[in-house]
Order: structure tokens, then sequence, then C-alpha cells
């Protein structure tokens, strides 16, 4: 089971307790929304990463020399192949685990205001993972101005980059990031009785609102990613986002996040305020 599984599987459980918080005490009435904030920043890492990334490099590669061609697959895992279908089409694709397919739309340069890809995420064990099967736009708005969206906008980011260039890779430039949406976790969690083991599985919205654009850069983490061997992380340093969690029976809780640094956040939820170290 993966580090941002694990952590879906952790606000399951938060929704499934019949009180609002987990744990007792004023110190753990904030628990809740410090393990939704997780949730939301791994989903956050796992659509750029999975997505937004291996697009930004897949361009550099289309754009480069034969003899430079090379390094710019030093952003891929070795194994990864990339199968030009068209001189507007590509697949990315990981043997044997998941595939990016991505598409030029509109007929306008990707380097130009208005250039836009298409991406389609294909996962082969597709049921636990949230992006998978779904249709993004990668949409240039120009000055280092993107937006990432679905195809149905219910997962939506504006983003703007630290360069009106298109960058080789994320972690060269730093990040601005607004929008607003819900992620959709279908998780299985295995359960075993004596000699029988089952999957059980559990469907939760994880919705969000930044009220204050985030604010942060790249740098080493410990995350791991479909495409790239390169585990980075954003390091916010400050924004602000109203979350909800929600289970199949529209049960769940609700948190404002504050970012006050690189390691402390502000989470207010039922009216008490505390701060949490991330």
């Amino acid at each position: 089971m993966n580090k941002s599984i694990r952590v879906l599987v952790m606000i399951i459980a938060a929704l499934l307790m019949t009180g609002c918080e987990i744990g007792e005490g004023k110190l753990m009435k904030t628990k809740t929304g410090h393990m939704m904030y997780k949730g939301w920043v791994e989903d956050v890492h796992m659509l750029f990463m999975n997505i937004v990334e291996p697009t930004f490099n897949l361009y550099a590669w289309t754009q480069a020399s034969e003899e430079q061609k090379p390094e710019i697959l030093r952003h891929f895992y070795s194994n990864t192949e990339i199968n030009v279908l068209s001189d507007h089409s590509w697949d990315i694709k990981k043997p044997g685990c998941v595939m990016l397919r991505v598409n030029m739309e509109n007929g306008i340069a990707f380097s130009e205001p208005g250039g836009k890809m298409s991406m389609l995420y294909i996962w082969d064990n597709a049921s636990d993972n949230p992006l998978d099967r779904i249709r993004f736009f990668l949409e240039n708005k120009g000055n280092g101005v993107w937006k990432i969206y679905s195809a149905d906008r219910s997962i939506y980011f504006k983003f703007t980059l630290g360069t009106s260039d298109i960058p080789e890779s994320l972690a060269e430039t730093t990040m601005s990031l607004e929008g607003r949406g819900t992620f959709m976790h279908t998780t299985f969690i295995y359960h075993c009785s004596g000699d029988v083991c089952q999957d059980e599985i559990y469907f939760t919205s994880l919705s969000y609102d930044i009220q204050q654009p985030f604010e942060g850069e790249w740098i080493q983490g410990n995350y791991w990613y479909d495409f790239t061997p390169r585990n980075n992380q954003l390091a916010l340093q400050s924004g602000k986002v109203a979350l909800q969690a929600l289970d199949e029976n529209g049960s769940g809780n609700a948190a404002t996040i504050t970012v006050l640094n690189t390691k402390e956040i502000e989470i207010e939820m039922d009216g008490i305020v505390q701060r949490r170290n991330f």
C-alpha cells in the first residue's frame, strides 16, 4: 500500500467514526482536519507530478534535437517508453503499469497563449487511483500562467510559474496555486479474519476551495511517482484552503487550513483553531 493510499485510509477512518474528531482532548480536536489536508496535498502532488510534469518533460523532448533527447529522458524512469503516434499525439508508457496519452489540441503551438494539451491517464490497476481514466487539459494562458483541469471541470487549478517559458521540469521554478474542485477517492482496505481475506471498497470525495493562493517551490521530498524517479514535493510557504471530506452517505467533516510556513499549518474546525506541524 503506497503512502497516498495509507493517508486516504486514515481519512476514511475519520469519516466512519461516530464523532467528528479523532482522539480525545482539546489538542486532538483538529487531527481529522490535519489528515484531510495531508490527503489533499498528496492528491495535488499526484496531479502535478503524474500529469503536468511528464507533459512538460515530453514537450521538452519533442523540441530537442536528436543529440539532446537522451538528456531530456533523465526526467523519466529508464524503462519509460515514449511512443510517437503522430506529429501531435504521444504515449508515455511505463510497461505493465501506467500510461499517459498526450495530444496537442486547438492547432495552436503549446508555447503560445491558447496552446493546449489533453492528457488521458490510464492506470492498469485502475480501481484505487483517483486520476485513472480522467481526461485532463493543460492550457497555456501566457506570461507563466497555466490551467490544469479535468474535462468536466470537477478538478480545476490555475497555477503561475516563476518563468514565462515552458519549463523542462516543474522543479526548475516556483509556483503559485489557485482553484477549486473535488478529488474522488476509491480506496481498498484489505481485511483478514482467520484464513479469509477480502477487500472492502470505500468512496470518499475530498472537495477544496483555495481561498488564498498557495505559494511554494519544488524541493527534494519523499514521494514516489509514476513516470519520474525524482521524488520532488512542493514546499508551500503560504496559502489557505477550505476542505470538505464526505463518504458515500454524505457524512463527513469540514476544515479550513492556513499555511503559516513550510513546516507549520493552522487548522480551524468547529470553531476550534490549532496549529500543527506539517
